[in-house]
């Protein structure tokens, strides 16, 4: 990631992350289970993504009436990307500390990592995917 990443300018990399999400969206957004997810803020629950992709692209999201994304870290020095915070394999990190300030957490995830299993409070549901007609 950081070969590819390493001097390219923040507003060259955010306009790859929209025209990203623009595909992701019409390709591979599960709306079946997006639409079962707005049910369930209907009923006053928080939505939380949580991902390790890059917060840039991460936070196209916001659309999809999340309440807070979260992603991989970029840090940008004169206006170029020259590190990252990379959450693969460290989700359960942040679910700690969230944790501390909610009551119920359910994670709906396709690959959970094996510590969210271990943490207090946290209900686990493993989804297989799917794609945008509901099939799982």
């Amino acid at each position: 990631t950081y070969l590819c990443l390493t001097g390219k300018s923040e507003v060259l990399l955010r306009k790859y992350s929209r025209k990203l999400y623009d595909l992701l969206k019409r390709t591979h957004l599960n709306y079946f289970l997006i639409d079962k997810l707005r049910g369930i803020k209907e009923r006053g629950y928080m939505m939380i993504l949580l991902t390790a992709s890059l917060d840039i692209i991460a936070e196209n999201f916001n659309d999809l009436d999340f309440d807070i994304v979260i992603g991989s870290k970029t840090y940008y020095k004169n206006g170029k990307f020259h590190r990252m915070q990379d959450l693969y394999g460290k989700k359960h990190k942040v679910l700690e500390v969230l944790r501390r300030h909610f009551k119920e957490i359910v994670i709906i995830d396709d690959l959970p990592e094996p510590e969210f299993y271990l943490i207090p409070g946290v209900k686990v549901v493993r989804f297989a995917g799917g794609n945008n007609h509901g099939e799982t």
